[in-house]
């Protein structure tokens, strides 16, 4: 079987980006008999090199959403003579019509469709969630099978969609290794760099709505005016809009170093942010999986977490959870994780566990036998 992955995405910030690669390293490691396609962009080309000779590298140098990847990505794709195509995201190309597999990791734009999580003028808003809508329902029911990270996210996507689940086979993600330990000059030249002194609470990711950075900087506040205390509140992620409506709002916060934003931060330097948290915090009203929190877990950071959609399925017992609406309930699940010695070395414990349940590989080894049953016709 000759088997295309559109990774067009590999090399840029976000949770797809990471899915992608581990992906197909993944697949290099388990799959010795089938050929594989990965389809990259020219400003990505360098981020993935096969050492699997069954791999190989398709130029695809389309911009993902918008018309050029509508008409111009199933003539690429028709050239390879792929068997079956893999598409890491909804975006998928409505000419295209051979077999696909497709993975939803979430229906975010359909469970918040707010002006406010966008950029774009009211009329453009409203045309481009037409398209959406219609590229996603054309996605999952074109689809052989479909790809979920979390039983969340398919049960979501059955009921919204009217996809039957049978149609959806959940793949959890991985968990990357945590980073070797480095000195505490390294560490702490780490922190100097942002301005961050200890303590901190983190958060990484992006900057959207629904999750709920800024009504985690307020309870934060409140938090430090209630008990007194000077925590910190730094949020790391790629600045982009909506890291910078933040920026606006709270520009108060920032000069008196109550707020960082970090911007983008690699890999090799973020472990430190990590490491060095007091807790780690997820805010969120909707997750499809939520990877950040886990990795937390695998550096002994404790954490607390929204109990909203997938997040008490993935951390199960590894996070204090608490409801991203009351302010005064994550006030009082923050000072038990930051003062109860017993409790946050029993979430430390948990999520050290946890975060191990949770494979690249197993995820690979799952998809790979979905590849397998599609193209086989029995989905």
């Amino acid at each position: 079987m000759r088997i295309g992955i559109d990774a067009r995405f590999l090399g840029s910030d976000g949770g797809i980006a990471r899915y992608v690669k581990r992906l197909a390293e993944n697949l290099e490691c388990i799959d010795h008999e089938n050929e594989y396609i990965i389809f990259l962009r020219r400003k990505n080309w360098n981020e993935y090199n096969p050492s699997n000779p069954r791999f190989s590298k398709q130029l695809a140098d389309i911009p993902w959403y918008g018309i050029k990847e509508q008409l111009l990505m199933p003539f690429v794709i028709r050239r390879a003579r792929v068997d079956l195509m893999h598409f890491p995201h909804w975006n998928m190309p409505l000419l295209y019509r051979g077999p696909f597999v497709v993975t939803i990791h979430d229906i975010i734009l359909l469970r918040f469709p707010s002006k406010r999580a966008t950029t774009r003028s009211h009329s453009t808003y409203l045309f481009k969630h037409l398209c959406y809508r219609a590229v996603l329902n054309h996605a999952v029911s074109a689809a052989k099978h479909i790809l979920a990270p979390s039983e969340f996210t398919k049960n979501d996507v059955a009921r919204a969609l009217s996809i039957s689940p049978k149609k959806i086979t959940v793949t959890y993600e991985g968990v990357d290794a945590p980073n070797a330990p480095t000195s505490p000059e390294h560490a702490r030249s780490v922190l100097n760099t942002f301005g961050i002194h200890e303590p901190y609470v983190l958060y990484i990711g992006v900057a959207y709505p629904h999750k709920n950075l800024e009504w985690l900087i307020e309870a934060i506040s409140a938090y430090n005016t209630t008990h007194g205390a000077r925590f910190q509140t730094v949020l790391s992620g790629r600045h982009n809009y909506f890291y910078e409506r933040i920026k606006h709002r709270y520009a108060k916060h920032i000069r008196n170093n109550q707020l960082i934003l970090t911007d983008f931060v690699p890999d090799d330097t973020i472990s430190e942010l990590f490491k060095n948290a007091s807790a780690y915090i997820s805010p969120s009203l909707y997750e499809g999986f939520g990877l950040p929190p886990l990795q937390a877990c695998a550096y002994g950071t404790p954490v607390l977490s929204s109990n909203t959609t997938s997040m008490p399925e993935i951390l199960g017992n590894a996070a204090l959870y608490f409801d991203p609406t009351n302010v005064k309930d994550f006030c009082a699940k923050l000072f038990t994780i930051l003062n109860d010695e017993k409790t946050r070395k029993e979430y430390i414990q948990n999520g050290l566990i946890r975060y191990q349940q949770f494979s690249w590989k197993k995820m690979a080894e799952m998809s790979l036998l979905v590849y397998k049953s599609a193209f086989g016709g029995n989905p």
